[in-house]
């Protein structure tokens, strides 16, 4: 072998080399480039419902919409994550009365706007039921924004007390729903069942409203009052900024090239 054969091979062995080290530093700079892309709406999401349960349902709702307007319109089933921004906003309309704005399609303004807005939370809770009907969280939340409207209290009411005795209500407000639901129930009874009747129905609203306060840091949502009159004093929402596309640099477009 020449030594100019001899050299060749050298350099080829020695570019091979190279090339089986680069690899690695190929792929980490490809993994660099993907590890920028980060989805923002699964965070948002999980932000929107710690607000909520701290009694700041204007606030998760702004929260979402900050991240992604089209989440409110996305269809129940459609996935995990905008499943649970769904159940977010269905509840902030519940715990608001229907008082604050939620953002969907032909959503009316003025009079008949509440009841429309508890309306839409009731159609989308009833719809991720169905597609998850042994979900106790599901049944839990249509129950609450059940008992947002007058006409579906009884529904709620039997919903909420199954759950109950299963011991599977998984949230406060919940509970201080079934309270509010208990307290305005007057069947008609004999008068001399009502007084003792009474005493009973009172006892079974004090455990409902010491079971939400235990579950939820919002413990102004623990009472028999009206969430309109609640959720009143909820400060206005932050003007949340929409999060920033990070730029690749050129190293990260390299190294997707290259994968």
């Amino acid at each position: 072998m020449t030594v100019r054969t001899r050299r060749l091979v050298l350099i080829g062995a020695l570019l091979s080399g190279m090339a089986l080290f680069d690899q690695p530093r190929d792929a980490e700079a490809c993994i660099h480039g993907m590890s920028q892309q980060v989805d923002p709406v699964p965070m948002a999401v999980a932000e929107a419902e710690l607000l909520l349960d701290q009694g700041k349902p204007r606030a998760a709702v702004a929260k979402l919409k900050s991240v992604d307007a089209t989440l409110i319109d996305r269809k129940p089933g459609a996935g995990p994550v905008s499943d649970r921004a769904l159940r977010v906003i269905a509840r902030a309309a519940a715990r608001t009365g229907g008082s604050a704005p939620l953002g969907f399609a032909n959503e009316p303004e003025g009079e008949g706007a509440e009841g429309k807005r508890i309306d839409w939370a009731t159609n989308v809770m009833r719809e991720l039921a169905q597609k998850q009907p042994g979900d106790a969280g599901i049944s839990t939340d249509l129950a609450e924004v059940l008992a947002g409207t007058p006409a579906q209290g009884p529904e709620a009411q039997r919903v909420l007390t199954e759950l109950e005795g299963a011991d599977l209500i998984i949230s406060g407000h919940a509970y201080a729903a079934l309270a509010r639901l208990r307290s305005a129930s007057h069947p008609d009874r004999p008068a001399f069942l009502s007084a003792a009747r009474t005493a009973l129905d009172n006892g079974r609203i004090q455990i409902d409203l010491a079971r939400c306060s235990r579950m939820t840091k919002d413990k102004a949502a623990c009472s028999v009052a009206d969430p309109r009159e609640i959720s009143a004093s909820e400060p206005k929402p932050p003007a949340y900024a929409k999060p920033a596309v990070p730029a690749r640099s050129n190293s990260s477009l390299l190294g997707l090239i290259r994968t």
